[in-house]
Order: C-alpha cells, then sequence, then structure tokens
C-alpha cells in the first residue's frame, strides 16, 4: 500500500520540483534508498522513513517526529504522546494534503548525498525512547476526561503504556478494561459499561474525538494529567 500510495503520487511530481539523481523507487544500493521525502511549496519538508518513522520539518522551524503507517491514507502519530500527529490523502491533483500540515505536499527525487542525508534523520529517530515502545499502546500514561458527564456514564478514562485501561463511571465505580491504537483511534475493549463501544480519534491538540452512537453527536474529551484525575484511576493497579 505504501508503494502503491507514492508511486502514483511520484508519476505527476511537477519536473521543477525533482532534482537530478536517481529517479523514483529507482535507486541504487545506497543508505536512504527506502526513504520517501516530500517538500511544499511553501519550504516544509517530509521525510516517510524506511523503518517506519517520519520527520516534518516546517519552514517556521517547527518540528514533528514519530511513526508512520500506510493504508488509504498516510497518517503519522507523534513519537512522545501517541496522538495522531496528521494524515495525508490524495488531492487529486498529483500532491497530497493534510488538515494538520498542509496542502501540496509534492515527492521530490533526490541525489545519493541528499538521501544519505534525509537517512541519517530517520536514523536518528531510533535514539528517541519512544521508538522502541511498541506500537499497539501508547508510550506514557494518558487521562481524559468528559465534561459535564451524567451520572452513571463514563467521565474518565486513563490509557496505560502496558495496554490495559482504568475507566470511572461518574457517581459509581471504576473498571478495568484493554484497549488498543493504531494511529491516534483509540479502542477500549471488554467492558461491561456504555465504554464497551468507546471508540476515539487522539489528535496531537490533547482531545479525544469519541464516535457519536447512531443518531448523535461525537463527544469532545479533554486530556488530564493522572493528579488531576480520580484517585483510583492510577497504572498498575
Amino acid at each position: 500500500m505504501r508503494n502503491a500510495l507514492l508511486a502514483a503520487l511520484a508519476i505527476a511530481v511537477p519536473s521543477a520540483l525533482l532534482l537530478q539523481g536517481c529517479v523514483p523507487f529507482g535507486c541504487g544500493g545506497f543508505e536512504g534508498r527506502d526513504d520517501t521525502v516530500m517538500r511544499t511549496a511553501a519550504g516544509d519538508s517530509l521525510i516517510l522513513c524506511g523503518n517506519d518513522g517520519y520527520a516534518v520539518m516546517r519552514a517556521n522551524g517547527t518540528i514533528l517526529e514519530g511513526r508512520v503507517t500506510f493504508g488509504t491514507e498516510i497518517a503519522g502519530t507523534d513519537g512522545v504522546t501517541g496522538a495522531r500527529a496528521f494524515t495525508l490523502v490524495d488531492a487529486l491533483d498529483g500532491t497530497m494534503t493534510s488538515t494538520e500540515i498542509g496542502a501540496g505536499w509534492s515527492e521530490v527525487t533526490l541525489d545519493q548525498v541528499e538521501l544519505d542525508h534525509a537517512h541519517t534523520q530517520c536514523t536518528d529517530l531510533e535514539a528517541r525512547e519512544w521508538f522502541y515502545a511498541g506500537t499497539g499502546y501508547l508510550p506514557i500514561a494518558t487521562g481524559f476526561t468528559k465534561p459535564g458527564a451524567e451520572l452513571g456514564t463514563v467521565d474518565q478514562v486513563l490509557f496505560c503504556p502496558d495496554g490495559t485501561a482504568r475507566i470511572a463511571i461518574a457517581g459509581d465505580a471504576v473498571e478495568s478494561a484493554s484497549y488498543s491504537t493504531d494511529a491516534g483511534l483509540l479502542r477500549l475493549y471488554g467492558v461491561g459499561t456504555s465504554a464497551s463501544t468507546f471508540e476515539g480519534i487522539y489528535e496531537l491538540s490533547g482531545t479525544l474525538t469519541v464516535e457519536a452512537v447512531p443518531g448523535g453527536n461525537a463527544e469532545i474529551w479533554t486530556r488530564a494529567a493522572t493528579a488531576e484525575m480520580s484517585t483510583a484511576l492510577r497504572c498498575g493497579q
């Protein structure tokens, strides 16, 4: 899926953006041949690394790093928090676009020296503490609260890095569950409350948008420090 998405994009890359060197996906046996570099006219750069990491370097100096997954869209998660940092989709004009990191992303063809430099940034990711933390769970304990929760409904959830979750029911008990995460999409499993259908997108902004039940509205949860949550919600309990 990764190669299909990027190869289709490469066909339509404007010639003005191509640098002398290897053709798309045709580089020789040197470092960086499995990495893909994309840029915008605004001067932003994105490296999609062969080690499943990524690095975004914005023209304003902002840097994002984390893991990338490929499906019907390209999704990047923040390395430190596990939140979804961006999604890239085909703009149907030879570029890719993202709500979070902007539009006009085109693949560029680099020569060996430039690819080697990009690959250095990819290998640097492997020195980050989060890189080997695993991809199925959030890398750190992360809590969310639901403003204005009614009695008997879930109002606090704590996701632990070992794949367990602690759930507080407003005005009642605390339950344990398990969860998974995929590109910032959090899913709870094995609980006997309405949380059994709990699923939402954890955004880099700190919000958790929980999908609505049929006919309802999506719920916006907010990230909270562990110390601000119920004392019964602690990882390892």
